[in-house]
């Protein structure tokens, strides 16, 4: 049986982000059973940027507030955000702020009663009444706070909430693990020998449980990591980075991407610098 820890002194500030892309900043958390990052995106108060979410298999959790032409907080609430199987544009309004928690689909449902097949390719929806209800400081909080203080808050309601995982981890849930584990390295074919199930059968345990098959998710795990890696400098070494993330070679990265996103991994690199040099 998990428990969630409760928030410790750690600071989480824009400027010791993980990942940082125009409005959008991110912390890695590498040891907690529930959460697999925090995020902040805040939007500018006149000429906000839409940018492009590409798919992934993480639920959020996520405070939204919104203000007027004078800064003044005017809505706030609670919403699940994704996941994604396809790539959708954020076009958010003059000063919109989300702050979010994303979980690890392996243990949404089981700690949230989210389940990440119940909300994708979803607009943002109201989270659950048992979270909502969790939440009560943390949407208090948000009427005066700052996205930091909010975000450490929701951590701490968030952990009131009692574990419902099963002593005995299913099938897919390890799959899922284990996936987020290898970066998107492992086949279908590894996962069931690592399971102990068939193909067959873990597909389908996954699609009912994450609205995904392995193989999509092992996909967008990589992609992501190549589009990250890629934004971090202006001239990327695209064989490398093929290298360096799972895929065959450049080619067989460059597939993926037209049929995941549409598009080159030139094309949403000239993209995301184009954010990055907004910050």
């Amino acid at each position: 049986m998990y428990h969630m820890e409760r928030a410790t002194s750690q600071e989480f500030r824009t400027e010791t982000a993980a990942h940082r892309l125009g409005q959008y900043c991110a912390w890695d958390i590498t040891d907690h059973v529930a959460i697999d990052l925090l995020w902040i995106s805040k939007a500018h108060a006149e000429n906000p940027t839409a940018h492009r979410v590409l798919p992934h298999g993480e639920p959020s959790i996520a405070i939204r507030r919104k203000r007027d032409s004078k800064g003044d907080i005017i809505a706030i609430d609670l919403t699940i955000c994704g996941p994604y199987r396809q790539p959708s544009f954020y076009d958010p309004e003059p000063g919109e702020e989300l702050i979010a928690i994303r979980l690890k689909p392996e243990t949404a449902a089981a700690y949230f009663a989210v389940s990440p097949a119940d909300f994708f390719d979803q607009p943002p929806m109201a989270a659950p009444r048992e979270v909502y209800n969790a939440c009560s400081s943390s949407l208090q909080r948000a009427e005066k706070s700052t996205p930091d203080d909010i975000l450490r808050t929701l951590i701490n309601d968030l952990s009131r909430l009692e574990s419902r995982t099963e002593a005995q981890t299913p099938s897919e849930a390890l799959a899922a693990a284990l996936l987020r584990q290898s970066r998107g390295r492992l086949s279908t074919k590894a996962l069931a020998t690592m399971t102990g199930v068939s193909e067959r059968h873990l597909r389908r345990l996954f699609r009912d449980s994450f609205g995904a098959t392995p193989k999509s998710y092992a996909r967008q795990l990589r992609l992501t990591e190549a589009a990250q890696a890629a934004e971090r400098t202006a001239r990327p070494n695209w064989a490398h980075i093929a290298a360096a993330t799972g895929f065959h070679d450049q080619s067989h990265m460059i597939n993926e991407f037209q049929a995941s996103l549409a598009m080159t991994p030139q094309a949403l690199h000239r993209e995301r610098r184009a954010l990055l040099d907004n910050n």
